[in-house]
């Protein structure tokens, strides 16, 4: 009987979700969005800062559109490092583009009332990734 109850338990383990990240969810909601055009949904993960410096979800786009190519068209994303300063998380995001073109970002989020905000995105050096 132990052994059915370890089995059993294994196997709850391995069936189990991961615990969600809220803040790699958040990213990979906004990567899908911009890789599927939704520019509304994409613009929903921008931080208050973020929408009075654009002013509008077109502008936004346009902006990620014509300088972030890799983030815009985007076909995977790999979760780097993270940390805390000033009240800012930064994590860093490896992201593959289309054209086949891979290039590391920061992004600073923020959690407002209305949960975890991509406060701005910047390109920094690759990490070493091994493989």
């Amino acid at each position: 009987m132990s052994a059915l109850k370890s089995l059993i338990f294994v196997t709850a383990l391995w069936a189990a979700p991961l615990a969600a990240d809220p803040l790699e969810d958040v990213i990979s909601d906004q990567l899908a969005e911009f890789r599927e055009g939704d520019v509304l949904g994409a613009w929903s993960h921008a931080s208050p800062n973020i929408r009075e410096f654009f002013g509008t979800p077109d502008t936004f786009a346009h902006v990620v559109e014509n300088g972030y190519e890799t983030i815009w068209s985007n076909t995977s994303a790999r979760f780097m490092g993270r940390e805390e300063t000033g009240g800012r998380v930064q994590q860093t995001v490896v992201v593959e583009g289309q054209s086949g073109r891979i290039e590391a970002y920061v992004y600073y989020m923020i959690e407002t009332e209305d949960g975890w905000k991509i406060d701005g995105v910047e390109p920094t050096a690759l990490p070493d990734i091994a493989v």
